[in-house]
């Protein structure tokens, strides 16, 4: 595309839900700043929710260059504040139209994590040790570029958009290749969504085959429906899911389909090896489709998205032979086949136990890494909406020590007050469980009534040689919800165990603002585990930003957990000093992630806090 850009000779307009702040949008944003300074108008749409990480002063700049900047349905967090930040009516499109002549449009955003590549083995994950995303575009020229640019233009003029300047937008077509194309537009101003109406209509039309590849897989009954009757009337119905995705709450809504799916007989498999974030279908090998539409109740009801059917030119058979099902199938490891009869032979728990202890095995060479003090590997994931830690660790404990001890829910409580910010934790009961009281504050004593209290609902599940403990809660602190922390346990060899902790929670809005805030301010110098790079000297180069944030509060709760472990063989009115003792000293080993106070400061901050959560509570 920024060859395309460099060749322009007239006009340039780009509508982008995403565009970042990182190496792959500077050389696309110093490409539509020369193309503005010969001469050619540059216009640009940005999302304001896809956007929002990006410092606005990268878009003054290009704006002070002469590039019409157009921001898609504003955010305005001091409007919204009481009435709660809407996520919806969101512009989802990514096109590039150049000189009226040629339009790219598909799942690219302007963004570095397609950089990576997922098809070469050699490039498997990206700086920082990311999975590259795996996404399909496609470049379109003839008459379907005018409809196209009027989707554009229609989005500019309901915006508000400034008058354009008369550039020659829509010269006349020429015809190019045999396929017969046609661009779909939907917005949420529309009273249906015309790409939902035509996918559903080519789904109950299939005599052969569907073949779909989709990031956000959750359908509605309808398209439901329609895959399960297409199995019904003898056609080859095959989905690529993700199985790993960047909004874990759509993950798991897909998820809670599929069951069914397989049951009926639709083919199932999750794409390995890269972040999938394509959106693709082939039906009966001649309707094929490419676009930003994900298959779930967001695209089809609350953002403006924009899709392409080409039909003839034998499209359809390219498209199954280099980005459909059996392409990804044949690269061996590239997908993992779901199947029926396997998730249901065997009880969850032990399908859970045999997958820790497969990853246990897939480890195994970063465990004995030399970055951690002991047997211990920890890894994070940020997308738009959620973020998480995990950390994996070897205990030299047997299993059966372990598991009786993080089985009781009255002991969870000793465990999380070790760390820095919780300031008090009970046993309770909610209309929901049985639950953790927790109240969440700063890094200083404070009263109760100043910290932020919510309810941890427990789970544990325990089987010969497995155990695992979820603490979830629907809202969690400074506007965050989905709040979980879960961990597995599962047996090893020679009285060993091998240990997951898991934090995640997904990020609202008001939320992301309070980040941005932080990283901006107290935390600008702060930083995470991963080593993203080598300075000159060698030495290490670690994350910083939101996965710094997250990798911090993972390792501290997994400190905690240590060090409540730790103590189990001393007498019972010595351990709490002991674990107290163990964290701090833990966390100073890690002095440029974790600290935060002095030794004296943090035992007696946290005696304080323990003699109160101690102390006789009311009834519950």
């Amino acid at each position: 595309m920024t060859a395309d850009i460099e060749a322009a000779q007239d006009s340039i307009n780009l509508e982008s839900y995403i565009f970042q702040d990182d190496e792959v949008a500077q050389r696309f944003a110093t490409a539509l700043i020369a193309k503005q300074q010969q001469g050619v108008q540059v216009n640009l749409i940005r999302d304001s929710v896809g956007t929002m990480s990006t410092p606005s002063a990268f878009f003054k700049t290009i704006e002070d260059a002469g590039v019409n900047v157009l921001e898609y349905n504003a955010v305005n967090p001091l409007a919204t504040v009481k009435a709660g930040w809407d996520l919806n009516q969101r512009d989802h499109r990514k096109l590039l139209i150049i000189d009226g002549r040629s339009a790219f449009l598909g799942g690219i955003n302007i963004s570095s994590v397609y950089s990576g590549g997922s098809f070469s083995q050699r490039s498997k994950v990206r700086p920082g040790g990311e999975l590259p995303w795996r996404d399909t575009h496609i470049q379109l020229m003839g008459p379907v570029v005018g409809k196209v640019h009027k989707l554009l233009m229609a989005t500019w003029e309901k915006q508000a958009g400034k008058p354009l300047s008369e550039r020659n937008y829509c010269p006349p077509a020429t015809v190019e290749g045999s396929a017969v194309v046609r661009a779909m537009g939907s917005s949420p101003d529309e009273d249906y969504s015309l790409i939902y109406a035509k996918l559903i209509s080519a789904l109950r039309s299939a005599e052969t085959d569907i073949w779909i590849t989709n990031a956000y897989f959750v359908p509605d009954p309808q398209l439901l429906d329609a895959l399960k009757e297409a199995v019904g009337r003898g056609v080859d119905v095959q989905l690529v899911v993700p199985s790993s995705t960047d909004s874990w709450l759509v993950f798991h809504a897909g998820r809670s389909h599929y069951k069914k799916l397989l049951k009926a007989g639709v083919k199932l498999y999750e794409r390995r090896e890269a972040l999938l974030d394509a959106k693709t279908a082939v039906i009966d090998g001649v309707w094929p489709t490419v676009g930003s539409t994900n298959l779930d109740w967001r695209s089809f009801l609350h953002n403006q998205e924009v899709n392409v059917v080409a039909l003839g030119d034998g499209f359809g058979d390219r498209m199954r032979a280099n980005l459909g099902i059996l392409a990804l199938i044949r690269a061996a490891g590239w997908a993992f086949v779901l199947s029926w009869s396997l998730a249901t032979a065997l009880p969850a728990h032990a399908q859970d136990a045999a997958a820790l202890t497969a990853r246990y095995a897939a480890l195994r060479g970063q465990l004995a890494s030399d970055q951690y003090p002991r047997p211990l590997y920890l890894e994070s994931t940020a997308s738009r909406d959620a973020l998480r830690g995990d950390v994996y660790a070897l205990l030299n404990q047997r299993f059966a020590l372990v598991a009786s001890a993080l089985q009781d829910r009255g002991k969870w409580c000793d465990i999380l007050i070790l760390h820095l910010n919780v300031k008090g934790c009970r046993p309770a009961n909610s209309s929901a469980g049985k639950a953790l009281r927790v109240n969440v504050g700063r890094k200083f004593d404070q009263p109760l009534d100043d910290t932020y209290l919510f309810d941890f609902l427990y789970a544990v599940e325990v089987d010969p040689g497995y155990l695992r403990v979820a603490l979830s809660a629907g809202e969690g602190p400074l506007g965050t919800s989905d709040y979980r922390i879960i961990v597995e346990v599962v047996a090893l060899d020679a009285g060993l165990s091998f240990l997951h902790l898991s934090y995640s929670y997904v990020d609202k809005l008001p939320a992301r603002m309070a980040m941005r805030s932080y990283l901006a301010t107290i935390g600008r110098d702060k930083v995470g585990f991963s080593i993203v790079g080598r300075k000159p000297d060698g030495q290490p180069v670690y994350i910083n930003g939101v996965r710094g944030v997250v990798e911090r509060n993972t390792m501290r709760y997994f400190l905690a957990l240590e060090a409540y472990l730790g103590a189990l063989s001393a007498p019972d009115a010595a351990q709490m000093e002991i674990r107290l003792d163990t964290w701090f000293t833990a966390a100073e080993r890690y002095r440029a992630q974790l600290h935060e106070m002095e030794r004296a400061d943090y035992l007696d901050m946290k005696r304080k806090e323990v003699r109160r959560q101690q102390a006789p509570g009311p009834s519950e």
